[in-house]
């Protein structure tokens, strides 16, 4: 007798009778995400959009691990939330009425200028174009977990999804209400600025946590992790801002 993989009760059939869960719950696979989550999540809105937003910001990897294990009736499709939420940072960014510029001097430095106004319009696509990359670093970084490259894409396209909504929260909402800038608001704009990198510490830490015996060495891990990802952000950034002309 099958068990259902989301709420554990016996199944008989082609469905849980309990929740509602295909019985034929598979590991992810790349040709499963490019045949039917990426078709699925742009042509069909889920339920469960509140679900996995409450789970990405109050227990960010314990969720996500449990959706990549097999629970996944309740939350929302990792494509679809993203391209919400990338149309939403793109219109609360552009009522802002205070930016970068206002915020850090680039006195006699007009390429870094340059380089914030490009990144300005060119930051949610460039971080959704890194999710392959940094899965690839995640893949090798926690190879111990066994997930394959495939689970790393789902479970990193969810990070970036809750990285979006505490950038939105955090980031975007309060310059909408910001219209002078003084010490306290330079110190609040670079702690801001921080806070993904500090989810991206958390979310790994919680998604990789059954993995790993020993949590010191597994957050030390975590850290490294983070800044090869950092460096990694960083490449890519700049590559894209040295080919800023054949991309406009």
């Amino acid at each position: 007798m099958k068990q259902c993989l989301n709420c554990n009760a016996e199944i008989r059939g082609n469905y849980c009778a309990a929740c509602g869960q295909k019985a034929s719950t598979h590991r992810f696979s790349l040709k499963h995400i490019f045949s039917h989550d990426f078709i699925h999540g742009i042509f069909h809105l889920d339920k469960g959009i509140l679900f996995t937003a409450k789970g990405l910001l109050l227990r960010p990897g314990h969720s996500i691990r449990e959706y990549v294990a097999g629970k996944r009736v309740r939350h929302f499709n990792y494509f679809t939330m993203l391209l919400i939420l990338i149309a939403l940072s793109y219109y609360i960014s552009g009522l802002a009425r205070i930016h970068t510029s206002d915020i850090v001097s680039f006195e006699d430095n007009e390429m870094q200028e340059e380089r914030v106004e490009f990144y300005r319009g060119k930051v949610k696509l460039i971080s959704l174009l890194l999710i392959p990359v940094l899965s690839l670093v995640s893949l090798l970084m926690f190879r111990k977990s066994r997930q394959n490259y495939a689970e790393h894409l789902v479970l990193n396209a969810y990070r970036a999804a809750g990285e979006m909504l505490i950038t939105i929260a955090f980031y975007y909402i309060p310059w909408i209400f910001i219209t002078t800038v003084n010490t306290a608001v330079t110190v609040y704009y670079f702690f801001s600025a921080s806070l993904p990198w500090v989810y991206f510490v958390w979310f790994y830490q919680q998604y990789f946590s059954p993995f790993y015996r020993n949590q010191w060495l597994l957050f030390l891990r975590v850290v490294l992790c983070m800044l090869i990802a950092y460096y990694v952000s960083f490449v890519v950034y700049e590559l894209f801002f040295l080919n800023r002309d054949v991309i406009k």
